[in-house]
């Protein structure tokens, strides 16, 4: 995922650190909002944050790893956070609502930067500017709907962010923004829906998605070598990938394959 670090913007954003003097040292989020303007801020988030809500219930079943979502809203607030049933939160991030995640409250990382770019950004424990998020790996992508930035879905783990977990953020941030679609009565147009996969394509997609190689593949199907990478390329043509992560996620949004074929 070495094109989602965009270090530039991470060397940009120590300088900044340092030049608005913020301490490395800090334990927790320098700022935060004032009860009655949390209260403010949820309420102008409300729906943003009940989108939120369904789409991780819809998934929650699948989420086993020591990772969390966060909820962020477009000018960097916590908003709402969610993990597996069970899970105990492992490292030194105080999640309260209403914590800024922006750059002068906790320094470097993915989710100002996601902000700023409008994409999806991957930072490493390396790139934190502040002690207490060296342990963390953060995957922030864009909630976009009606055309704005309404948001980031952050993911957050103590271990590398895996493709299957990238695959499954990307894939909520959809599902939120197409639900507060639908919500505020849009009508949600699918350019892409007329695509289709042969049955061939369909089985090497649903073996990519579980991880598996080209050589993989023939082997287990039983097809020429060569004929695998043919489909695999006209898989990407068809939806418009450049990768197999890409791939991959537009299929998912298409639910051309399954979050349980990930697994």
């Amino acid at each position: 995922m070495k094109h989602l670090q965009h270090e530039k913007e991470v060397l940009a954003s120590w300088r900044r650190c340092i030049e608005h003097g913020l301490v490395n040292t800090i334990l927790y989020p320098v700022l935060h909002l004032a009860e009655g303007a949390l209260d403010t801020k949820l309420q102008e988030n409300n729906l943003i944050i009940r989108s939120f809500e369904n789409a991780v219930e819809s998934i929650r079943y699948l989420m086993k790893g020591d990772y969390f979502f966060l909820l962020v809203s477009s000018d960097g607030f916590l908003l709402g956070e969610a993990s597996r049933i069970g899970y105990k939160q492992k490292g030194a991030i105080e999640l309260k609502k209403g914590i800024s995640l922006m750059e002068k409250s906790i320094g470097t990382s993915a989710v100002e930067i996601s902000i700023n770019l409008k994409k999806a950004v991957y930072t490493i424990p390396e790139h934190h500017y502040c002690d207490f998020l060296r342990t963390l790996y953060f995957y922030s992508t864009p909630i976009i709907y009606n055309g704005n930035l309404s948001g980031c879905l952050v993911a957050v783990d103590i271990h590398t962010i895996k493709s299957e977990l990238l695959m499954i953020t990307e894939l909520l941030s959809y599902r939120i923004s197409s639900e507060c679609r639908k919500k505020v009565g849009k009508k949600i147009i699918h350019q892409d829906l007329h695509i289709q996969l042969g049955e061939k394509q369909l089985l090497i997609l649903k073996m990519l998605s579980s991880g598996m190689t080209e050589k993989a593949i023939a082997i287990e199907t039983g097809l020429n070598y060569e004929t695998i990478k043919y489909h695999k390329r006209k898989i990407f043509d068809k939806l418009n990938a450049d990768c197999t992560i890409n791939a991959i996620i537009k299929a998912l949004k298409l639910n051309l394959i399954s979050l349980d074929q990930l697994e």
